[in-house]
């Protein structure tokens, strides 16, 4: 990104997804973390909210978006494509992730996320988080890695917020919670009723909304393939159903042999630096490689 150009996004607002794709990107090349949570109902288009804003990260490159790429739908998904995208790429880690945690969810997520989020920083990249609720990530994340986060309240409509870092509830989670609790269902089909109505006041009066807005349809091509690897990714999560719950606790594990066999070490030596059996190292490869 050219001197020029980084000077011209520093006075834009966070109103419209490419001037947002742009500071994202800038906030990069500036060795800023960027990681945002996008959160909202079911079917109120989070991943689409994601895709498009990482369509437009990816222009500014000269790039086009690939959901086989740019998407990770599981564990192993998500350390290949930390590894293999470019500095400053997006990258959405999508509720396929989630449907492998089911209840063990919280067990597991502090040490995986750990590890996740050291080789993020490295790599520079501009992260999407898609979650239904934002208070499934524990508080330390929450509080001490996430800077962004997108609400979708309804179809087709964001709200940018941003925390307040030294407040003792950097998020207003309390306030924010009396706020879209306001919301029905019905509400949350007509995404453009919520932009006129106080919903959108009562958000912006908590100091922490740098910007709203609606956001259009993906690409049906884009969208289609998504949907497709998606499916394949929540069919694949189901037939290792048992072996997942199993082994949930074990995912700090998988990610370090799964690190030491991509770098040609072989089972023995494996076992030996972790202190588990060959049978047990043999046993996790082949989960990896389910």
């Amino acid at each position: 990104m050219r001197t020029e150009e980084i000077k011209e996004v520093e006075g834009e607002s966070y109103q419209d997804l490419k001037n947002i794709a742009r500071i994202f990107y800038l906030l990069t090349y500036k060795d800023f973390d960027v990681l945002c949570a996008v959160t909202g109902p079911k079917g109120v288009g989070k991943s689409s909210l994601a895709i498009q804003l990482s369509r437009e990260i990816l222009k500014l490159q000269g790039k086009e978006f690939d959901p086989d790429r740019h998407v990770a739908y599981l564990y192993e998904d998500v350390i290949d494509k930390i590894g293999q995208l470019e500095e400053h790429e997006p990258l959405i880690i999508d509720e396929a992730v989630n449907v492998m945690m089911s209840e063990d969810w919280n067990k597991v997520e502090s040490k995986y996320l750990k590890k996740v989020f050291a080789k993020l920083r490295v790599r520079h990249l501009v992260v999407f988080l898609c979650i239904p609720d934002f208070n499934w990530l524990d508080k330390k994340y929450r509080e001490g890695m996430v800077n962004f986060w997108f609400i979708v309240p309804a179809r087709g409509v964001f709200f940018l917020l941003s925390p307040k870092p030294f407040s003792d509830d950097i998020w207003g989670m309390k306030k924010l919670s009396k706020i879209l609790g306001k919301l029905n269902y019905i509400d949350i089909l007509n995404g453009e009723m919520i932009l006129r109505s106080e919903i959108t006041e009562l958000l912006r009066s908590t100091g922490m909304v740098l910007g709203y807005g609606p956001f259009s349809k993906v690409p049906q091509d884009i969208y289609e393939k998504y949907l497709e690897l998606r499916k394949q990714a929540i069919e694949k999560s189901s037939e290792q159903g048992e072996v997942l719950k199993i082994e949930a606790s074990k995912i700090p594990l998988l990610i370090k042999i799964y690190e030491m066999k991509n770098l040609g070490i072989n089972d023995k030596e494996i076992a030996k630096q972790l202190g588990i059996s060959e049978s047990a190292v043999r046993k996790y490869k082949k989960f990896l490689n389910a």
